[in-house]
């Protein structure tokens, strides 16, 4: 199972503490710090230092640059530090997720390897709170994920993997809600996967959590 629930995680509400107000859209900062800048320059007045894994929303791409929406503050930073999107996805056989930003605080869930999740805030010690494809939200420690995931999860009942890109090719197999698959490659909207059982195909990227910013996936439909 990639993910297992604590049974008396209904029963409570996750601990928050102050944190670094993230986007909920966009990408991630993939540096250990980077410099939030007035324009598109280096010598350009600093606005604010942003850490790794701290999630901004992208407003403008400028040649190697990117304007940016990140812990109430506006600017510039160098793209080539930024994630492609605002996943993240599991290291670890069996990650503990926990109702707040530390380990003194009570595991409300585990996910398992390459389960990928969306990056919703970062706290002031370097924990990340993510969410899943479920919805379900949790702390995770920033040393057990890995950035720009190559999984993606299956978030319909039935997704239809395809032989080739669009809806006119014919369907190779379907998987169910809550499948992992690696993505290949990326080619019109589609994605090139493979199952862990060696299976591949095509699926539309509007059905599976992973690859499109969370917000946009929460309109999208059918089975692809």
């Amino acid at each position: 199972m990639k993910k297992v629930r604590a049974c008396w995680l209904m029963a409570g509400f996750l601990f928050l503490i102050p944190v670094f107000a993230g986007a909920q859209q966009g990408a991630l900062v993939k540096a250990d710090t980077l410099t939030l800048r007035g324009s598109a320059s280096t010598s350009a007045r600093s606005i604010a230092k942003l850490n790794k894994y701290q999630p901004v929303k992208v407003l403008e791409r400028k040649n190697e640059w990117a304007r940016v929406r990140a812990d109430g503050n506006e600017g510039w930073v160098l793209a080539e530090y930024l994630t492609r999107t605002g996943f993240v996805w599991i290291d670890h056989d069996k990650l503990n997720v926990r109702r707040g930003p530390g380990t003194e605080y009570a595991v409300i869930m585990n996910y398992g390897r390459h389960f990928p999740v969306w990056v919703v805030d970062l706290a002031r010690n370097g924990w990340i709170l993510v969410q899943d494809y479920e919805g379900d939200k949790g702390w995770v420690h920033p040393n057990l994920v890995e950035l720009e995931p190559p999984y993606v999860i299956t978030k319909l009942g039935k997704c239809n993997v395809r032989t080739g890109v669009g809806t006119e090719a014919a369907i190779a197999f379907t998987a169910e809600r809550g499948v992992i698959f690696q993505v290949l490659e990326e080619k019109d909207g589609w994605l090139h996967v493979r199952h862990a059982d060696g299976d591949e195909g095509w699926m539309s990227a509007k059905i599976v959590f992973g690859w499109l910013d969370a917000d946009a996936q929460s309109t999208q439909s059918g089975s692809g």
